[in-house]
């Protein structure tokens, strides 16, 4: 099934899926793929991971499967994904904004650096991506080539309404982006439709054992 990995473009709708590589976006593209789309796993560096999971999006019912790797913080990196999947497919109607950069520190070890580049991947990439599909859309509709509308979701986190004092660089660029979200749906319209979901807690995280996660779950720190 080469042609399905690397074939020229496809009609079925296709979805862009950042950091699909493993845990929560893996499952992000396998149900996407068992509805038939067309699905651009974006990965960092994660490539053996990405791989299996184009092959087995094949397998769950995908259309085609491609990947595609990039450095969120980099932002000439970020900055070509959208072309990049239009060059491989021809079109792009959903994008699943779902990597992230998750990494430890609190008040006392701030640095602005980790800051900036928690900012960059959590917030800026969702924003510029949202933008560059808009203008994708923008450019259809004043060519009259579509009238159809594209869709953005973007992953937040449970912990923006059960907040701590932990993670404090991730949590200000979750907070950043979920504050976005409303304001680019307005911005956006008609041409996109742009929404978040805020997963509850789903699968172990950073140094999280499984004897501290099932509590967590049996007590319901719910989506929103």
């Amino acid at each position: 099934n080469e042609s399905k990995r690397h074939g020229a473009r496809v009609m079925s709708r296709v979805s862009l899926v950042t950091g699909g590589a493993q845990r929560l976006g893996r499952e992000i593209c396998l149900g996407l793929a068992g509805r038939g789309d067309t699905v651009v796993i974006h990965y960092k560096g994660s490539d053996k991971a990405a791989a299996r999971t184009r092959d087995d999006c094949l397998a769950a019912g995908a259309a085609a499967a491609f990947i595609l790797q990039a450095d969120l913080a980099d932002t000439a990196q970020r900055t070509g994904l959208v072309e990049a999947v239009l060059r491989l497919t021809g079109e792009l109607h959903l994008i699943v904004n779902n990597a992230s950069m998750f990494e430890y520190d609190n008040a006392h070890n701030f640095e602005p650096a980790r800051f900036e580049q928690h900012l960059q991947t959590n917030y800026t990439a969702p924003v510029e991506l949202t933008m560059a599909l808009h203008r994708h859309y923008l450019e259809q509709h004043s060519q009259a080539a579509s009238t159809r509308s594209g869709h953005v979701v973007t992953l937040l986190d449970q912990k923006l309404e059960n907040l701590n004092i932990d993670y404090l660089s991730y949590t200000l660029a979750k907070l950043s982006s979920g504050a976005s979200i409303r304001y680019l749906a307005q911005c956006c319209a008609p041409y996109l439709r742009v929404n978040a979901i805020g997963p509850g807690v789903t699968l172990v995280s950073g140094d999280m054992t499984p004897a501290e996660f099932d509590p967590l779950v049996l007590k319901g720190h719910d989506a929103f």
